[in-house]
């Protein structure tokens, strides 16, 4: 694609082996995660571009949903956890979804109607990256990591990633991922972006982060307020009774606070990160067991667990590529990468309680275990 690759593209070399390319001003927050890794060019293994012409996008405002009046596509797919609509032709699929369309085929992927940034990304981009990466002995894994004292400590699993994170750096901990970080074959854990999210929970938990995050007066009191609704939906209306069901519901889905999206030295001021590292410690978080507790694992266990969440968050997309005759991944494929990956770090099963249960005294206890494994 070097003849597309103009003044009119940005490009952004993800991890040494695959370059995504945007068309100027398209994904402004998207692009933002990734400024660190802006490239030269001149090939793009990913282009993404708008494009105006095709079929009408129809929305209903009853059920709100989107779909488009299209039938040069053979296979139509309703999945709507999904997406309001699927269609699938020969060497492309289609996305509906929230009133825009995206058209993925080998190399590009191509939005018209409204387009969702955060889904882009989340949704399309990341799927789509794993199909590409697995292939060349990577992939795009959904854990945290920091860096304390040299080692690089990879976390996996569910729920307590950036809580985890953020008690790690307090400690000093250099950081490395939040949500996302970008695994290999050789076992090299890379920073995938510099920007992490916290909310409500992470500012109940660190208080003395909010007016790090929050400088202006006016903007950390409203947010102080929100959260402290959050903290009561979660602790005070623990019961089952339906009284409680619906004060609990309440408060922490119509009085919440959405979340604050910054680099990671916004928290920690004068904190460093590192790029990348040899992976030396997993620990795959669960629910099960007392809550700080750890115990050996198995690499090949967590590879085929966090293997098969991916492939059922996001398979659709090897699914749908398979159809329309393009590349895809299988699990077992995904597996084996992950399982390379993780292959020659220590891992550990280790127990973190329910979000809900969680709080400062239990985050701490939980990274306490971490270091005593380290």
């Amino acid at each position: 694609m070097a003849d597309e690759l103009t003044s009119d593209i940005d490009a952004y070399d993800v991890c040494g082996r695959f370059v995504l390319g945007f068309e100027k001003g398209l994904c402004p927050e998207f692009q933002h995660k990734l400024e660190h890794r802006k490239a030269n060019g001149p090939d793009c293994d990913l282009l993404i571009v708008r494009r105006n012409a095709g079929p009408r996008i129809e929305t209903s405002s009853k059920e709100k949903l989107s779909f488009v009046d299209d039938d040069y596509l053979p296979i139509v797919v309703a999945m709507r956890p999904v997406a309001d609509e699927m269609l699938v032709g020969t060497g492309s699929y289609e996305i509906v979804r929230q009133g825009g369309a995206y058209a993925v085929s080998p190399g590009r992927i191509e939005c018209r109607g409204k387009l969702i940034d955060s889904w882009l990304e989340h949704g399309l981009f990341r799927p789509i990256l794993n199909n590409h990466l697995a292939s060349k002995g990577a992939l795009l894994a959904h854990g945290g990591a920091v860096s304390y004292e040299g080692k690089v400590l990879l976390f996996l699993g569910e729920s307590g990633k950036t809580s985890i994170l953020l008690e790690l750096m307090s400690r000093g901990a250099e950081y490395m991922a939040d949500e996302y970080s970008l695994l290999d074959s050789d076992g090299n854990c890379t920073m995938y972006s510099p920007v992490m999210w916290m909310d409500d929970r992470h500012f109940i938990y660190f208080p003395e982060l909010l007016e790090k995050c929050f400088p202006d007066r006016r903007t950390r009191k409203k947010v102080e307020k929100n959260i402290s609704f959050f903290r009561m939906g979660y602790l005070t209306f623990r019961g089952d009774n339906f009284i409680s069901r619906q004060a609990r519901e309440l408060l922490t889905t119509k009085c919440y606070f959405e979340g604050l999206t910054c680099r990671f030295d916004v928290p920690f001021p004068g904190s460093r990160s590192r790029e990348k590292g040899k992976i030396e410690h997993v620990f795959h978080l669960e629910y099960r067991g007392k809550p700080g507790s750890v115990q050996p694992a198995q690499p090949q266990d967590i590879a085929q667990a966090e293997a098969a969440v991916m492939s059922i968050r996001q398979g659709h997309h090897s699914i749908l590529a398979k159809l329309a005759g393009m590349r895809h991944t299988s699990l077992e494929e995904l597996t084996s990468t992950y399982a390379q990956a993780i292959g020659k770090a220590k891992c550990h099963h280790m127990s973190a309680s329910m979000r809900e249960n969680r709080d400062r005294k239990s985050v701490r206890a939980i990274v306490d275990s971490i270091l005593d494994e380290v």
